[in-house]
């Protein structure tokens, strides 16, 4: 037997992308994303893609890493991780300083050094 209407297409069929980039389903379920997921019809059946905040505003890792230092005083100051993770890695001889407040701090590897981490959250203590 099975559910109502499994029988009608199959799944490869109701998703299927045709050459002129409509859906070959009934369009339901999906919202108004169009057949390829974040794009919508733009004026004179142009698509266009939709742009997000977070695709946008992505933080670069290498401003949260210290990553193959030798010998090398390194210094964040604050307001310049906010509370993003921050990594440590493969480091030797060095002075290392996080003047801010960050989720995690992952140091590995690290030979001979010194760090000196303060993580305070915004507001925790009175100024």
């Amino acid at each position: 037997m099975g559910c109502f209407g499994s029988k009608e297409k199959s799944r490869a069929d109701r998703y299927k992308i045709d050459e002129d980039g409509a859906s070959g389903g009934d369009g339901g379920g999906f919202g108004n994303t169009g057949a390829l997921g974040n794009t919508a019809m733009g004026s004179g059946g142009v698509v266009t893609k939709k742009t997000y905040d977070f695709d946008t505003n992505r933080p670069d890792p290498k401003d949260f890493t210290f990553a193959n230092l030798k010998g090398e005083t390194k210094i964040r100051e604050p307001g310049t991780i906010a509370g993003q993770q921050f990594i440590i890695d493969n480091c030797e001889d060095c002075h290392l300083y996080l003047f801010d407040y960050n989720a995690t701090v992952t140091i590995d590897d690290c030979k001979n050094c010194t760090i000196f981490i303060v993580s305070e959250p915004p507001g925790c203590l009175p100024p």
